[in-house]
């Protein structure tokens, strides 16, 4: 037994293997199929070295059978090791990493990313007028792209100026005709004027639009449409007048006792969940009161982001939704 870290303090053989068990709960089938594959010890001995890395970046066990059911584990574990810290924070997943270094030509596909890696810092654009969300869309694009020219010509057109540039373009040919193919939709705007599908749909997400979105702009020739709304007019369930509205009564005592309860559940489940955003989701739950009208652009982009890896989490989704449906 390794003589302990500091007086007080766990063994380091205990503090690994703490690590290697939340890695590998009790009876986990990836543990068993590791261990029964080829060189299963050996690849157990490679996770249990750096578990306590894996478990802060949130693999899992499935994680770690995909990386290792294959050739060459050993180059992706010490890949993972010295690399995914940095590309986590420009945006790789877990799953996209395990995807990826399961394919075959995974060691050409790190390399590429290495040679993108510079491109990471252009992306976060300081032009507010562009939707929040467009960051992490150009992360996306330089992760998947065939080259660096391809990714770096996306990122230098996306502007505010191209952006209303897009708009323009798109609003000359729309309300002329209709159709329920968006598909006929692009290669009109990419046969009329020359965008790429790439670039359609980077503008889209630039404008705050998808491709639905573009097919009944198209159709309508309104970009955003407009709704009236009034303080005497009823909310969209048709339950209330707005001006009612203002004067209900504050929440009682209970209830704000009730709704902070339930904010110190919440957000004690997603501290433990979701390490690397959970700063952005208490912000917007304890800070804003949910309100998310108030988060500024990078914030907007990083709570995104989190909601993302909420959705991607179907486990803890359901934990939540028994949690605010009780």
């Amino acid at each position: 037994m390794a003589e302990a870290l500091e007086t007080g303090t766990a063994p380091l053989e205990a503090i690994v293997e703490d690590f290697f068990v939340e890695l590998f709960p009790e009876g986990d089938k990836y543990l068993s199929k590791i261990i029964n594959s080829k060189d299963g010890n050996k690849k157990i001995e490679a996770i249990g070295n750096i578990a306590d890395f894996l478990v802060e970046n949130n693999f899992n066990s499935y994680h770690c059978y995909r990386i290792v059911v294959g050739k060459g584990w050993e180059a992706k574990l010490k890949w993972i090791e010295e690399h995914y810290a940095f590309y986590k924070q420009n945006g790789l997943t877990n799953n996209k990493c395990t995807v990826e270094l399961n394919a075959k030509d995974w060691k050409k596909r790190v390399v590429y990313w290495a040679s993108v890696s510079d491109l990471f810092e252009q992306v976060t654009l300081t032009e507010t007028r562009i939707s929040p969300l467009i960051d992490a869309y150009l992360i996306r694009i330089i992760f998947n792209s065939e080259t660096k020219d391809d990714a770096a010509a996306l990122i230098q057109n996306c502007t505010y100026d191209n952006a209303e540039k897009f708009k323009e373009d798109v609003s000359s040919i729309a309300g002329i005709t209709q159709t329920s193919n968006v598909d006929e939709v692009i290669a009109q705007i990419t046969n009329t004027f020359g965008y790429s599908k790439a670039e359609i749909d980077m503008y889209l997400v630039a404008i705050n639009k998808n491709r639905r979105g573009l097919l009944k702009w198209y159709n309508t020739g309104e970009v955003y449409p407009t709704k009236t709304i009034t303080l005497y007019g009823e909310d969209q369930y048709g339950s209330m007048k707005l001006i009612d509205k203002l004067n209900i009564q504050q929440d009682s005592s209970l209830d704000i006792a009730c709704k902070n309860d339930l904010k110190k559940t919440l957000l004690a489940k997603l501290r433990a969940r979701v390490n690397g955003t959970y700063q952005i989701l208490e912000t917007v739950i304890d800070r804003y009161d949910g309100d998310i009208s108030q988060l500024m652009p990078d914030e907007a982009a990083e709570f995104n982001i989190a909601l993302g890896k909420i959705r991607r989490n179907r486990l803890l989704m359901g934990e939540i939704y028994e949690l605010i449906t009780k």
